[in-house]
């Protein structure tokens, strides 16, 4: 019997074990790679491309909070924007083509979106605006100021859900990136409207807001009005300018010769314009 020796090869898994050697004859005998090595040079291109491939189908999980956290979404109808946030809403076009929807979102950029209720007003089951359109005078009723928000709010007598012999009139101030709800106040207090089936004076037809939540606006006192024609009188609506700051809730003016859009805000001074002349007031 010849001589031989067990040598280990270098390698590891099964394919690899210890085999016997012929010194006298495999020292001349060219060398031959083993088993290991073909396994691996076959197999390893193999598992570099299913790396590749893995790599390349899970998604990133930043890259899937960015976009979920994206402001606004692509594809949404922005209403209003500034650098640090956005207002928008996704309409469709009803049967008369006007642009209809339920439902309008605000959002801070990198932060979670908030939705903005009752900002539509509905038609009685006729179109146009069977599913919903924003109120009227919504352009000058929105304000953005960095990441707050503040606007106005009409729950109408009209919904798509009936109708009601009330009518809720509201300011509505939020900050976008923390969520919170700053106010949430009537546009005004009528004495004596006790029977509680209305929330507010009437609709406000501007809106003005700082980055620190101080808000002012202009509502029309539909109340006052409503009053006098069940009275008989033919009068002129009335107008009112009222303010929060500091937590406490300011009328600046009123009177039916005030203009109802001539409310702004430049800094911390809000100017109007009442009988034709300009007047200021601080808003803190």
């Amino acid at each position: 019997m010849r001589p031989y020796v067990r040598i280990r090869v270098n390698c590891t898994g099964t394919a690899c074990a210890w085999r016997p050697r012929f010194p006298d004859r495999d020292a001349h005998a060219t060398p031959r790679p083993d088993r290991c090595f073909l396994y691996m040079r076959a197999v390893g291109p193999l598992v570099a491309v299913l790396v590749a491939v893995l790599a390349a189908t899970v998604p990133d999980a930043g890259a899937a909070r960015s976009t979920s956290l994206r402001c606004p979404p692509r594809h949404a109808h922005v209403l209003l924007s500034d650098t640090q946030a956005s207002v928008y809403w996704f309409p469709q076009r009803g049967e008369t083509g006007v642009e209809e929807g339920s439902e309008v979102t605000a959002c801070a950029i990198g932060h979670h979106a908030v939705p903005v209720r009752e900002v539509f007003t509905f038609g009685d089951n006729v179109p146009p605006c069977t599913q919903g359109c924003l109120l009227r005078d919504w352009r000058h009723t929105f304000a953005l100021a960095g990441s707050v928000l503040a606007y106005a709010t009409d729950s109408g007598e009209d919904t798509k859900y009936g109708s009601c012999n009330c009518e809720q009139w509201r300011i509505v101030v939020r900050n976008l990136r923390t969520g919170r709800l700053l106010h949430r106040v009537p546009t005004g207090q009528r004495p004596g409207n006790a029977s509680g089936s209305y929330v507010g004076l009437g609709p406000a037809v501007r809106v003005v807001v700082k980055a620190d939540g101080a808000v002012a606006w202009t509502v029309r006192n539909d109340l006052l009005w409503e009053e006098a024609f069940r009275a008989g009188r033919d009068e002129m609506f009335s107008y009112e300018v009222r303010a929060i700051d500091h937590g406490k809730e300011r009328l600046l003016a009123s009177g039916p010769d005030l203009q109802p859009g001539s409310l702004s805000l430049h800094g911390s001074r809000l100017e109007w314009v009442q009988g034709g002349k300009r007047s200021y007031a601080p808003l803190q």
